[in-house]
């Protein structure tokens, strides 16, 4: 099993885990887990590249012939884009993405409007990300990437490759989520796509066979980055990704994958 990240994050940032306690637990119940090591800012292409590399490392170590990939958010981009233009499908059983911006996102088309071409914005993004460890990062055209209209590139030229399995799930908060911040990026992106997660519309998310919203105890109550179990962003606790995972390894294995 493949974990792989969004952008902006590593899968080890300084005191904290992209995916939380969400790799301990899938192995404590028999998964074998690795995470992608791409870039937290690396465009769509490079990204892909470290990741095909990263794969065919773990399908060497491991003497298995395929992997299944979990990826969050742009992840799901970097992970169709390996699979179907790196020719890796025959290396990947399955791909599930969660709140992955298949259509690319409005808050990425505001943000961007904003950040003039020139701007010292990403290079002062692009500087402290390489302290971080990024090989090479390039923030301003990783959000281009992630605009409406890119996205539509994207999918014309990325298309699914037969033999894999793709499936995706999206979530949603509402204008009385208890964060703030969290509340007015949903606002914004309700203004434009409707229902989604602050950072991820639910019809941008769906992709291949859509298996619905993400809920937290019966409540469609979890932000983009609560699906990871990253709450500290948030201080909503209520969603349990470890659990969520472990049942959606669990049926992915009782499905041949």
């Amino acid at each position: 099993m493949i974990l792989v990240h969004g952008i902006s994050l590593r899968d080890r940032a300084l005191l904290m885990r992209y995916w939380g306690n969400v790799p301990d637990v899938l192995q404590k119940n028999g998964a074998v887990v690795y995470t992608g090591g791409q870039d937290a800012y690396g465009i769509i292409p490079h990204n892909a590249a470290i990741l095909k590399k990263n794969i065919l490392e773990i399908l060497e170590a491991t003497k298995s012939r395929k992997v299944n990939i979990i990826a969050h958010s742009r992840g799901g981009l970097e992970s169709r884009y390996m699979i179907s233009i790196l020719d890796m499908k025959d290396k990947v059983a399955s791909l599930t993405t969660i709140a992955t911006p298949h259509r690319g996102s409005s808050m990425a088309d505001l943000i961007m409007e904003k950040v003039p071409k020139g701007s010292i914005v990403p290079d002062i993004i692009n500087f402290f990300a390489k302290i971080f460890g990024d090989r090479n990062p390039e923030s301003y055209n990783a959000g281009l990437e992630l605009t409406r209209e890119s996205m539509k590139t994207f999918n014309r030229k990325v298309a699914d490759a037969p033999g894999v399995y793709y499936q995706s799930y999206a979530a949603v908060i509402d204008d009385s989520f208890p964060n703030l911040i969290w509340r007015a990026m949903y606002s914004k992106i309700n203004k434009y796509e409707g229902a989604n997660d602050g950072l991820v519309s639910v019809d941008s998310a769906k992709w291949g066979n859509y298996r619905g919203l993400m809920t937290c105890e019966g409540r469609f109550e979890a932000s983009h980055v609560d699906v990871v179990g990253m709450h500290f962003l948030t201080g909503v606790y209520c969603f349990k990704a470890a659990d969520f995972y472990r049942e959606l390894v669990h049926e992915l294995k009782l499905k041949g994958y």
